[in-house]
């Protein structure tokens, strides 16, 4: 039996062929939806790509899965969604301490992670901050399953009681367009703080 169906009965440029019919028209609208998942998560196994295509399938002939039409008629963007990471924030708040009027807050870890990553979807992101103190150790990154971005506040002009700012994951390919996290600096003669409230 079939794994999935591909569209035939295409209109095409070529004499004779139009419209095309029969696996040699089906065969290439499959392959094709195949390369546009791998462009999309390149690290894809062939099993994982199997996956999207037959979980994605959009169900005809008999209901369910048949002898005609195995899983369905293979769907190009509800594929590419399936695939897409769905990420989150390890913390919904960081604490860092320093002091007021010198370089540097004790730096903390931000883990980003894709909670569907037996999908294959490959998470892109980048991050940003809208406030000249507020730093981090990369600025972009791509990964299938987790990764980290160490965060830390430069309080060296900076004044009590402190200032607020936001920090902004920027993500491609994934559920999430964007993740921001809202900062607090809190600052005292004798020491700072800091407190992160990520958004999802």
């Amino acid at each position: 039996k079939p794994d999935v169906t591909g569209i035939d009965g295409v209109t095409t440029t070529v004499s004779g062929f139009n419209p095309f019919f029969g696996t040699s028209a089906a065969a290439p609208h499959i392959a094709g939806i195949a390369a546009l998942l791998k462009q999309a998560s390149p690290e894809m196994t062939p099993a994982q790509v199997k996956t999207a295509l037959t979980s994605t399938a959009t169900d005809i002939e008999t209901a369910g899965e048949d002898s005609r039409s195995g899983a369905g008629l293979v769907n190009a963007e509800a594929a590419l969604d399936w695939i897409r990471p769905d990420v989150t924030v390890d913390k919904a708040s960081l604490t860092m301490t320093g002091y007021e009027g010198r370089f540097g807050a004790t730096a903390q870890r931000l883990v980003l992670t894709n909670t569907v990553k037996e999908r294959g979807g490959q998470m892109k992101w980048s991050v940003g901050a809208d406030v000249p103190w507020l730093h981090f150790n990369r600025k972009d990154g791509r990964a299938n399953a987790s990764d980290e971005v160490i965060v830390w506040a430069d309080t060296n002009g900076v004044t009590a009681p402190g200032a607020s700012g936001n920090l902004t994951f920027t993500l491609e390919h994934c559920v999430q367009d964007e993740i921001v996290v809202p900062v607090q600096l809190n600052l005292t003669p004798e020491g700072s703080s800091i407190t992160v409230n990520a958004t999802v």
